[in-house]
Formats: C-alpha cells, sequence, structure tokens
C-alpha cells in the first residue's frame, strides 16, 4: 500500500470491491453478502475494539487508518497502522476468541462490519 500524507489518506476513500476481501471473493458472492454489511463511520480518537473485547465483527475498511496497539509492560506499543483497502479484525472473529489488541481510529474512518 502506498504510504500518503494524513491530509491526503483521508480523502481516500475505496470501493468495497477493491478492499484485500472483496477483491478475494467473487463478485456474486460480494452482492448477497453486502445485503448482510453495516456502513460505519468513526471519528479520530475512536475505539473500535479493546484487548478483551468479544470477537463479534470485523472491520473492511474503506476509508482513514487505524493503529493497532498492545499493552506491555513497558507501556503501551503500536503493533501497526492499517488504512482503506484492509481488513481489521479477522483474526479473532474467525478463531472466536477475545481481540488481543486495541484499535484506534488515527483519522476518520469509514468501514463495513
Amino acid at each position: 500500500m502506498q504510504r500518503t500524507d494524513s491530509a491526503a489518506r483521508s480523502v481516500i476513500e475505496v470501493p468495497l470491491e477493491r478492499t484485500d476481501f472483496g477483491m478475494t471473493t467473487q463478485p456474486e458472492d460480494l452482492k448477497v453478502l453486502m445485503s448482510y454489511l453495516d456502513y460505519v463511520e468513526f471519528p479520530k480518537g475512536a475505539v473500535l475494539c479493546r484487548a478483551g473485547d468479544p470477537a463479534d465483527r470485523l472491520w473492511m475498511l474503506t476509508r482513514g487508518c487505524i493503529s493497532v496497539w498492545v499493552i506491555t509492560p513497558g507501556g503501551r506499543r503500536r503493533l501497526a497502522s492499517i488504512g482503506a483497502g484492509c481488513t481489521v479484525g479477522e483474526m479473532g472473529f474467525l478463531t472466536e476468541r477475545p481481540r488481543s489488541t486495541d484499535v484506534i481510529a488515527d483519522e476518520d474512518v469509514v468501514a463495513y462490519k
């Protein structure tokens, strides 16, 4: 994924069909899936989930950027920054285990859950 400055990142929107999830799903299956998805927006600083939360959803980011954080004995540590076109929360969702990290919006985010 190409890096851009935060002002430019916030205006880039990726159609669901062009996300990592959408590109690996058959078009007819994606159309069916769309009827089950909810469009959601998160303002900058919003917490999508916290470590220990139930992993009852995943997010397909179409705009914005989030950071994945973990609490360690040495303090809070950023593991990754993830932007539009990527899926977040799939590991816990698929394994049905509680969230292992905090996920926080670095900027305004648009996603499908």
